[in-house]
């Protein structure tokens, strides 16, 4: 069966493929670098999805009313807290703020250099999900 991923505000497909599901079409999208901002992706089951390094800024279907990313590092969990908050462990802070301090924050509590970057992808890709021009009510109002 071939599956498309259709742009959420014109229809137009952001990428297509024959395989056996939606989530193998997503991850294989995301393999492929594919630009699925705005990709309409509401109603699809990821669970397990690897999706590291997509960027699906403005995806119907990622927004805080419909999916919450909860990811369990080697250390903590990293998980959204509110409005573009993310928690790692028991700190929360504006997601800005960890894109700026988290070298800081990871050398701070004696995380590894590995640990520092693995942590980044994390913050980076929950960045890349929750943008910062929009709000989570903005964007629950708009899917």
């Amino acid at each position: 069966m071939v599956f498309e991923i259709k742009s959420r505000w014109d229809g137009s497909v952001l990428f297509s493929l024959e395989c056996g599901s939606l989530k193998l079409c997503v991850e294989a999208a995301v393999k492929a670098n594919a630009y699925l901002a705005g990709a309409d992706l509401a109603g699809a089951y990821l669970a397990g999805a690897y999706l590291a390094g997509a960027y699906l800024a403005d995806a119907k279907g990622f927004t805080e009313s419909h999916w919450l990313p909860q990811i369990q590092g080697s250390r903590h969990f990293v998980r959204m807290a509110g409005d573009r908050v993310l928690k790692i462990g028991c700190i929360a802070k504006p997601i800005e703020w960890w894109l700026e301090n988290n070298v800081r924050c990871g050398e701070e509590n004696d995380y590894t250099s590995g640990q520092i970057a693995e942590y980044r992808r994390y913050i980076e890709l929950i960045a890349a999900m929750y943008p910062a021009n929009a709000t989570a009510e903005q964007v629950k109002h708009e899917s």
